[in-house]
């Protein structure tokens, strides 16, 4: 009978792991713990003269930023690192993806050019030097020396990217401006730029731009506001560039050496779980950056504190799986947090787009031949965001008639601890009579005045249903809405609402 034994979690290594965002301090020959994500003081590698490479090719690409599932394919293109390698910190190659924000009225479209070299500017041979060679045989000393990988070649190249943030007053108006655009946003050339900016303009869709640009010489004059100027600016770029490193090629020392061990004990999923953790780390960056500033003071000190505790604790998130534990926790509360506000942003514009719709103050409504019929303004109820809460007080008067007409008042004192997110005036009978809005505005306001009339002769039978939200968790502006910053929220699909003008609903 064979005796099984249970085996230790471990991972090999990969011989090769390209296409790494370049970082500061990496240069050929530089050596990287996989584990702690630690540059190396030692060096193992020979100098060596890398060939350079010759080829170069420039390409465009364009991608919409709406969802949550987009933001992480961004990260993985632009900020992907491997094991703990590039895993805490954006690099300079991905600093845009701060300015990244989505909602329900709000979209990001992402438009890079890039000129790179094809190849990697490296050499045909790398040799460990003496001091390494002699740690060969003591695996442990040579990794606290060298660490695990070492850089052994630059991709070169120059990128141009803008950062096109599109914002409404409504969905709606989002998805038309998004279905005249399509998919492919060829922003890079005088008709897509132009109609660009024609759709945006058409569909009341204001855009902010930002650039971030690597490896040009000089400075860039400042950007401009508007989308067919870019183009210029890309113009400018293109003249100057010279490109710098961008991308990392890294050997395992085992290319060079075929004793060095290339299996750590330690699981593959830990390398899973710490990756899951860096990306909640980019998406509470990005939605930390799309709060209104009031929301930001509010959060900061938060922010700051899980950010050191991330940067310090980088060393041992691979192997402490307590550590690791509680910092996803704390990350995936942070996060929640974070997303709520955001949400409860998105409902606050989505009610301030509903102000228009109100009836005039002291408009006549009549309903002589109508009934029973419901008048809702606003939204009773929000299925986009658990965060959003919506209460409701009930108002009703009704009288068995008399010989001449009845009417009534239905007030909603001022009441600093709510906002008014929708209302609604039901006639509960025929002919009903008629009613008006006594309030200049009551949506986003804390009171609200309604009056209702029976019919000649007739009953009395009208109900006023307010519903509103705490106001504490309100604190937005309609101005910042209009000059930005806008909310980044994760929601993947359009939320189901009820807001509209004119609905029977006898319930």
């Amino acid at each position: 009978m064979t005796k099984q034994h249970n085996q230790s979690p471990s991972t090999h290594f990969d011989g090769i792991v390209s296409n790494l965002p370049w970082s500061d301090g990496f240069s050929i020959g530089t050596g990287i713990n996989a584990v702690t994500g630690e540059l190396m003081a030692g060096v193992a590698i020979e100098k060596s003269n890398p060939t350079k490479s010759e080829t170069k090719e420039a390409r465009s690409r364009f991608q919409w930023i709406e969802s949550e599932s987009d933001l992480d394919q961004e990260i993985d293109v632009s900020a992907n690192g491997r094991y703990n390698m590039d895993g805490v910190n954006l690099s300079a190659s991905a600093s845009y993806l701060n300015e990244v924000k989505f909602s329900d009225t709000s979209v990001t479209l992402i438009a890079h050019y890039e000129s790179t070299y094809t190849g990697y500017d490296e050499s045909d041979q790398y040799e460990l030097n003496a001091d390494a060679k002699a740690q060969v045989g003591n695996p442990k000393n040579f990794r606290e020396r060298y660490g695990d990988y070492f850089v052994a070649g630059s991709r070169r190249g120059s990128r141009f990217t803008v950062v096109y943030r599109c914002e409404t007053h409504s969905a709606e108006r989002l998805d038309k401006f998004k279905a005249t655009v399509g998919a492919d946003a060829e922003v890079f050339d005088a008709k897509g730029s132009t109609a660009f900016k024609r759709a945006a303009k058409s569909n009341d869709v204001n855009i902010t731009i930002t650039v971030d640009a690597v490896g040009f010489k000089g400075n860039l004059p400042a950007t401009p506001q508007d989308p067919e100027e870019i183009l210029k600016l890309l113009q400018l770029f293109i003249e100057q560039e010279e490109g710098v490193p961008v991308r990392a090629k890294l050997y395992h020392y085992s290319r060079l050496c075929a004793s060095i061990p290339t299996i750590v004990a330690i699981s593959p999923t830990a390398f899973v779980a710490l990756r899951q953790l860096y990306q909640m780390h980019f998406r509470i960056d990005s939605s930390f950056n799309s709060l209104p500033s009031n929301y930001q003071q509010q959060y900061e000190s938060t922010i700051t504190s899980f950010r050191d505790k991330l940067s310090a604790n980088s060393n041992l998130l691979a192997t402490d799986r307590s550590v690791r534990s509680d910092l996803t926790g704390e990350a995936h509360d942070l996060y929640i947090s974070l997303r709520a506000v955001l949400d409860r942003q998105d409902f606050y514009f989505a009610v301030a787009a509903q102000v228009s719709h109100e009836p005039k103050k002291g408009h006549i409504t009549t309903c002589l031949n109508c009934g029973p019929k419901a008048w809702l303004y606003g939204y009773s109820e929000y299925n986009g965001s658990h965060s959003v809460q919506i209460e409701s007080r009930k108002l009703a008067y009704s009288h068995g008639g008399t010989v001449t007409v009845v009417n009534h008042n239905f007030n909603v004192d001022p009441d600093q601890s709510r906002l008014i997110v929708g209302w609604e005036i039901r006639a509960n009978i025929e002919r009903a009579g008629e009613w008006k809005k006594v309030s200049d505005q009551i949506i986003l306001r804390n009171s609200a005045e309604v009056w209702a009339q029976s019919n000649l002769w007739g009953k009395f039978d009208w109900t006023v249903w307010v519903y509103y939200v705490d106001a504490k968790d309100y604190q937005f502006s309609r101005r910042e809405r209009v000059l930005g910053p806008y909310p980044s929220t994760y929601a993947t699909e359009r939320p189901k609402i009820s807001g509209s003008n004119d609905i029977i609903r006898l319930n």
